[in-house]
């Protein structure tokens, strides 16, 4: 059907109520054939949009949106303002409290979501809408780690009038100078395994989902440099629990795997200081009052450059250090206090008189 023809029996269908399938069928193909979107086709020809919509429904002619994913624009937080949202919620006897991101330390990002091609035109005359709002919905969602490698461009200077001696800038940030991992990653590593107690091989697993084969021994290597370079936070807290009014010690043991015997276990003790304000965890290779390997640090040496109170249970390990005057011994109550709890909970009131006296 040449394109005058076609254009004449569209022409005559404006006014066809209701249009066949076949009807249909040649306008929805002139409208492909033409390369316009459905609107800008239906108000060139004087069709309603919505019924070309329609048929294009019924028809199946409208095929399925390719999955994707939403594309995310990061705005400054003034742009995507937070809300206080509700805090409490009230079921009966049952109060549920909602707790939400803090809105001065969360990044706010925008998700602009467009509506279908097929719902854009406007049913009753065919125009493309415009928007005129936005509806806001607040998602708590994540946005997840990404390798890169850090390309560290440092300047050069020189003198153009004279051949004095060229400077430069200094190298970038990394726990080991000449290093090939960034202070971000190897802070990543120690966070991760101390703080979130997630072993080395699992962490290896997930830097390789992210594109980097970081192998154990190399984690093992940044991890103790790290550890090194944080030995004066470390001196400095032990200071602040030293002088402490009261401190508190304890210890309890702790298998490790033996490094000069594959198959054998080991047996440490992890030493715990409480002060006032502060609190630290030394790990010793046996449970000696001293410490048996170079910089270890056990009890009895800790203990020489306390001068107060100090809380510890009988273990006869602390006879020596109480011997001096100048630490004085307050003796750990917890195991007698735990009796009295059960003397309590089986019924007998007089254990309520002790148990009253401890804070």
């Amino acid at each position: 059907m040449a394109q005058r023809d076609l254009e004449r029996r569209i022409a005559d269908l404006r006014s066809s109520e209701p249009w066949t399938e076949d009807e249909a069928r040649l306008v929805l193909d002139a409208c492909e054939e033409s390369g316009e979107s459905v609107a800008a086709f239906a108000r060139r020809m004087g069709l309603g949009a919505y019924r070309l919509f329609w048929w294009r429904k019924r028809l199946g002619q409208v095929a399925p949106a390719p999955a994707a994913f939403v594309p995310l624009v990061v705005r400054e937080a003034t742009s995507v303002s937070p809300r206080q949202p509700a805090a409490v919620l009230v079921r009966g006897s049952v109060r549920i409290e909602l707790r939400t991101l803090d809105a001065d330390s969360a990044a706010w990002a925008a998700a602009l979501l467009r509506s279908p091609e097929d719902e854009r035109a406007c049913p009753t005359c065919g125009k493309e809408r415009r928007c005129v709002c936005h509806e806001r919905t607040e998602v708590i969602d994540l946005i997840p780690a990404e390798v890169v490698v850090r390309v560290d461009l440092r300047e050069v200077l020189a003198c153009e009038d004279c051949d004095a001696e060229m400077v430069r800038a200094p190298m970038g940030d990394k726990v080991v100078a000449g290093g090939a991992y960034g202070s971000r990653l190897v802070s990543e590593l120690v966070v991760d395994k101390y703080r979130d107690g997630l072993p080395l091989h699992r962490e290896h697993e997930r830097l390789e989902r992210l594109g980097l084969d970081m192998p154990s021994s190399s984690m093992a290597d940044q991890i103790a440099c790290a550890a090194d370079l944080l030995l004066p936070i470390w001196r400095a807290l032990l200071a602040r629990i030293l002088s402490s009014k009261v401190m508190h010690l304890d210890g309890t043991s702790l298998p490790v795997r033996d490094k000069d015997n594959a198959y054998a276990v080991a047996i440490g003790t992890l030493w715990g200081y409480v002060g006032d304000d502060a609190a630290a965890y030394l790990y010793t290779s046996t449970g000696k009052k001293t410490g048996q390997l170079e910089g270890e640090v056990g009890p009895e040496d800790l203990l020489a450059a306390r001068h107060g109170y100090v809380v510890a249970d009988a273990a006869g390990l602390f006879d020596a250090s109480f011997k001096s005057g100048q630490r004085i011994e307050v003796g750990c109550n917890m195991h007698s206090r735990r009796r009295f709890v059960k003397a309590l909970d089986a019924g007998d009131v007089r254990a309520a008189v002790p148990l009253a006296a401890y804070k």
